[in-house]
């Protein structure tokens, strides 16, 4: 029981890591466009562009833009939180039930 319940410890911690690189990555990539620098140029910026374009993607076809602001960052950044608190409450109560 220890081990499983340590397991799923450890699978929360990852869950927290990742969803928090990814807000990371993605309010990296605001301030970037922002700032207008070019992305051609470092691959720094170009491996944040490459990574977060694959979490925009599937919202760039709702056209969620209002003027010149895009909303998808924000949308996508809200999806990751209700997805990381979704994940980590299953788990909490997985762990519950198992003690």
């Amino acid at each position: 029981m220890f081990i499983i319940v340590a397991l799923l410890q450890s699978l929360i911690f990852l869950i927290n890591t990742i969803a928090g690189v990814l807000n990371v990555l993605i309010i990296a990539r605001v301030l970037i466009s922002w700032l207008g620098i070019e992305h051609y140029y470092n691959p720094i910026i170009e491996a944040i562009y490459t990574a977060t374009e694959k979490l925009f993607s599937p919202f760039r076809r709702f056209n969620l833009t209002m003027g010149m602001f895009d909303f998808t960052p924000f949308v996508v950044m809200i999806l990751i939180e209700f997805a990381r608190n979704f994940l980590i409450n299953v788990l909490i109560q997985i762990i519950s039930r198992i003690m």
